[in-house]
């Protein structure tokens, strides 16, 4: 089983607050101190969040459900 599930909200809350940044997977992994195959599958299952920018950068975008756009941390 994979530790993503432990680590995903700790992930969601640190994207919140970076909503529009260009960020790297590095910066994620040192902000919530877990491993790059953690941070890898939380993008690939939430890839809706992310646009990638370039080779290693993606840009924080918001949680859209329906027409709402939510960007509080829960």
């Amino acid at each position: 089983m994979s530790k993503t599930p432990k680590y995903a909200g700790l992930i969601e809350n640190y994207i919140n607050t970076k909503i529009g940044t260009v960020v790297t997977p590095a910066e994620i992994i040192d902000a919530v101190n877990c491993t790059p195959p953690t941070v890898y599958s939380y993008i690939k299952a939430n890839g809706y969040r992310f646009e990638k920018v370039s080779a290693g950068k993606y840009r924080i975008l918001d949680a859209v459900i329906g027409n709402q756009v939510t960007t509080e941390i829960q």
